[in-house]
């Protein structure tokens, strides 16, 4: 039997609104300033749903429905109360566990893009690309990938998008965080001005000039996939207690913001 946990109120998450369920945990997050937020996902007992401890549903709070499944037990990931260093939940991933989120509309790429995820990686410089979320096919047509490179882009963080190629904005300075340790990793992507902002703790690492002009004439019709890349490939090891999706580019000052709020909600 799956694991509910019911709040106050006693009605089970799983029969509200993704709305609804915000407000009825309303002050229990980061307050965040978004302007047209496509996904929110917080590793809180609130809104996940487990069997035997791992993870078969996250449900969304951005409004859009965009909930992560997994439907196959052998590949769910791992729930671990305590993960954060201030006692709070994270969900582990082991680089074959991975959720699932089905194609929206409002997953797709679009003018401008924030993305933030309170994550961590277990060995910064292990070699291997690390996903943390992937939206369309592995391949040509898919829309951006939000993680870190492998030794070949410097083990870097890096923002990933694909017209006729694979088009990899690497984070200049080659940032390598603490092995274990949970950062707020922001990137911005600002077509207005051609170039990808990279964010660690709400300090700016690097600004990269994107040399293919940021195309975002991709679409795709294949949902997005977070731990791993829809090849089954380039997982993540290491964990995520939040992930915020907002089509619009944030300014400093809101990186500084929603940052500063959400370090101090996962005592980080």
């Amino acid at each position: 039997m799956p694991f509910y946990r019911l709040p106050m109120d006693g009605v089970p998450n799983r029969m509200r609104s993704p709305i609804a369920v915000e407000s009825a945990v309303t002050g229990m997050i980061a307050a965040l300033a978004t302007t047209n937020l496509a996904l929110r996902l917080v590793a809180k007992t609130d809104y996940v749903t487990l069997a035997s401890g791992v993870v078969t549903q996250i449900l969304d709070i951005s409004g859009n429905s965009n909930t992560a499944t997994q439907s196959s037990s052998g590949v769910r990931p791992v729930w671990n109360a305590t993960a954060v260093a201030d006692s709070k939940p994270a969900i582990v991933f082991d680089r074959s566990t991975y959720l699932d989120i089905a194609n929206s509309s409002s997953m797709q790429i679009s003018a401008g893009m924030t993305y933030y995820g309170v994550a961590r990686y277990d060995n910064f410089a292990d070699s291997q690309h690390n996903t943390i979320i992937e939206k369309g096919p592995h391949g040509v047509g898919a829309n951006y990938v939000f993680g870190k490179g492998n030794s070949a882009l410097s083990n870097a963080l890096k923002f990933t998008y694909v017209d006729s190629n694979f088009r990899d904005v690497v984070e200049s300075t080659h940032y390598q965080g603490a092995d274990n340790t949970f950062y707020v990793y922001c990137v911005v992507v600002r077509q207005s001005a051609g170039q990808v902002d990279f964010y660690v703790n709400g300090s700016l690492k690097s600004t990269v000039s994107d040399s293919y002009g940021l195309d975002y004439g991709a679409t795709s019709t294949t949902g997005a996939r977070i731990g791993l890349n829809n090849s089954d490939d380039e997982g993540l090891a290491g964990a995520i207690a939040e992930l915020v999706i907002d089509r619009a580019e944030h300014t400093s000052t809101v990186v500084s913001n929603n940052t500063t709020a959400l370090r101090a909600y996962w005592g980080i």
